[in-house]
């Protein structure tokens, strides 16, 4: 007589790693201008949740090979962390942010307030959320 055991249970879900998320191609005529982005996340937070915090209104402008963010109240440069896959270029002489669907979301001299962070990382533009990705 053979005797074959075999056992059963709940496996809890490996958090998966987030989808790549890659900038929108370079139009024809554009350069490439520096934005701070995240890193590539190792997996997607099992209960990842935007902080919240609105970001002061604040203007982009652009400063050689790159865009800076100034705060209104302050003149003062803001150090922000765009979520992976967005990125900045320079066409027809303006400045703009990207999202990674090709959506222009900032051009140079717009003021933002509507951008939530947990400052420095922006976790939502525009009413959409970026959770972290690879």
């Amino acid at each position: 007589m053979t005797l074959i055991l075999g056992a059963c249970g709940v496996v809890s879900p490996t958090p998966q790693p987030a989808p790549p998320r890659t900038p929108a191609p370079l139009p024809s005529g554009a350069t490439a201008l520096a934005l701070a982005t995240a890193s590539p996340a190792a997996a997607i937070p099992v209960h990842w949740a935007c902080p919240g915090d609105t970001i002061q209104p604040a203007k982009l402008v652009r400063q050689g090979g790159a865009v800076v963010f100034i705060l209104q109240t302050t003149s003062q440069p803001i150090d922000l962390v765009w979520p992976r896959g967005f990125s900045a270029w320079l066409l027809d002489g303006q400045a703009e942010v990207v999202a990674p669907d090709g959506t222009v979301v900032l051009r140079e001299g717009d003021v933002f307030s509507d951008i939530i962070s947990g400052v420095p990382d922006i976790c939502e533009v525009n009413g959409v959320s970026y959770p972290p990705a690879s």
